[in-house]
């Protein structure tokens, strides 16, 4: 229980010198002497910081796009200016303008952090022949989000989310967009997740239509690959090709979130039987396609693997042959015959359906 103490100070004490109940902790202490006093640490409890998975993920990202992959990252200003929405054809009234600018070139909210980036490239191209950079940001919309202003109301924010964007630039267009796509898979894959392209229904206002392809996990679009349209590449004043891969942030961290524990499973008591398969096949036709085709043919097709793509003038224009490993596998020594005999089958089929022929030299 406490007590009250009452205590009268002496006069020649009371100005500025014992005033407050610590001053007479102290002169208790010096009575009865500090040497007698038990020395002990104060108590502190040490409770870790809550872990935060969406730094613990843009971490790991980092890791491997910079020291995996060999890409710089970036950090642009959140702002960007009128000019850059009119020179990438990005509608104004998606963006968000600021009441109080710095500067009229820095008056609105980046709806992507392609702009950014593109003013990188345009700033490094003289000093280096290839650039890989990245940046992980937010982008802002004119559109109501998620984050409520206060607790007065139900009103929210502007749209704001985390985006991942990749950017590419150098002279062989070919090359640069089958790097692009291997960089962001090799992220996703680091990341234990199995990705695939396929091309794109349609493609952002300042991308080629021709060059467009989505990313999926699964069978969710988490993210896609383009290439800056040629002429909004000059208008920023570009003298290389740009390639651009965007990832959303935020369905990244939801796959990875949800991804179910990896267990170890016996390894399979039966051999696997290997065959190559070249094929020709339309130019048009898709690599995804055709791959489908393949591993959906036989449940003793276990992996397809792409290994050579090869043009010229013995395949015949507008045409080109795909090389592919196939792996066959069963719960039982499969015998060469079996395998030769699905594999005759599998050609007829992809003649059938996709008009792809065996390739015979």
């Amino acid at each position: 229980s406490k007590r009250l103490l009452n205590v009268t100070i002496p006069s020649w004490r009371a100005l500025h010198d014992v005033s407050l109940p610590e001053d007479l902790a102290e002169e208790a202490a010096r009575v009865y002497g500090y040497n007698n006093i038990k020395s002990a640490p104060p108590k502190a409890e040490l409770t870790p910081p809550l872990a935060n998975s969406s730094k613990i993920l843009e971490r790991k990202i980092k890791n491997i796009l910079a020291v995996g992959a060999g890409l710089a990252e970036v950090y642009n200003y959140s702002f960007i200016s009128s000019s850059a929405l009119d020179k990438l054809k990005i509608d104004e009234a998606k963006a968000i303008k600021l009441a109080n600018p710095l500067s009229k070139d820095l008056a609105w909210l980046r709806p992507s952090l392609v702009p950014g980036l593109v003013e990188n490239i345009k700033t490094n191209q003289a000093a280096q022949a290839e650039i890989g950079i990245y940046e992980i940001g937010n982008i802002f919309l004119n559109r109501p989000g998620k984050i409520i202003k206060d607790n007065k109301s139900q009103e929210t924010l502007f749209w704001q989310e985390k985006s991942l964007t990749i950017v590419l630039a150098g002279h062989g267009t070919d090359d640069l967009f089958r790097k692009l796509k291997g960089i962001m898979e090799y992220l996703l894959l680091s990341l234990n997740l199995a990705v695939e392209f396929e091309k794109a229904d349609s493609a952002p206002v300042w991308a080629e239509n021709s060059a467009a392809a989505d990313c999926l996990v699964g069978n969710k679009i988490i993210g896609r690959a383009d290439f800056l349209e040629k002429n909004m590449g000059r208008a920023f004043g570009l003298k290389k090709a740009v390639a651009i891969g965007e990832i959303d942030f935020k369905e990244l961290s939801e796959l990875i979130e949800n991804q179910p524990v990896k267990q170890f499973k016996e390894l399979p008591k039966y051999p696997v039987v290997s065959r190559d398969l070249a094929l020709v096949a339309n130019e048009k036709i898709l690599y995804n396609n055709i791959k489908k085709q393949i591993i959906n043919f036989s449940n003793l097709i276990k992996q397809v693997e792409l290994f050579d793509i090869y043009h010229g003038e013995k395949i015949g224009q507008g045409k080109k042959s795909l090389a592919f490993h196939i792996i066959y596998q069963a719960e039982r020594t499969l015998t060469a015959e079996e395998v030769d005999e699905i594999q005759e089958r599998l050609v007829k089929h992809l003649e059938k359906e996709l008009g792809i022929k065996i390739r015979n030299f």
